[in-house]
This record gives structure tokens, sequence and C-alpha cells, in this order.
């Protein structure tokens, strides 16, 4: 059987100066919710016609494809700084 994972004693508390991501996070959900009312007409709803499932694996297979695309263009910048003398590097 495995072992449950504890984030508290795996790594370090977080510490951080920037943004507070849960903020950030709900900002984003408002506006997807109201850029949906307006495709839409409405709201997301329950019991809308639509397979959830459907949906929820096509919006996976696009987050698959942006995080394939950002890892692609970070190892095409690391290439670069390889490549380059460090003054010279413009990304």
């Amino acid at each position: 059987m495995s072992k449950i994972r504890d984030a508290s004693t795996d790594q370090p508390l977080p510490r951080g100066t920037g943004a507070i991501i849960g903020n950030l996070v709900r900002s984003d959900i408002e506006k997807r919710m109201e850029l949906g009312r307006r495709k839409y007409g409405e709201y997301l709803r329950a019991f809308n016609g639509r397979s959830w499932k459907i949906d929820l694996y096509e919006e996976l297979l696009d987050a698959v494809c942006y995080l394939r695309q950002g890892i692609e263009e970070q190892r095409a910048i690391e290439r670069r700084k390889e490549q380059q003398p460090l003054e010279t590097f413009n990304p």
C-alpha cells in the first residue's frame, strides 16, 4: 500500500511575495463565466444536454497541447542560451 503524501513535510513551506494565486483563479473563473454567458446566452448549468465527460476530455486535450507548446518553447530558449554568449542573448 502506498504512503499518503504529506506536502508539508515533502517540501519546504511555501513562502512568497507574488500575487495570491487563489485570487487570480477566482478572477479568471468569473471572467470565463461571463464569457460563456455572452457566447451561449446563459451560464453553464447542470443537465444542459451536453456530455460533461466529452467536454472535459476535449478541454484537457487542449490543455495538454498548450503544455507541450510551453515545453517546446522553453527547450528552444534553453538551446539558444547554450549557443550564444550571455551578453548577446536576447529572448
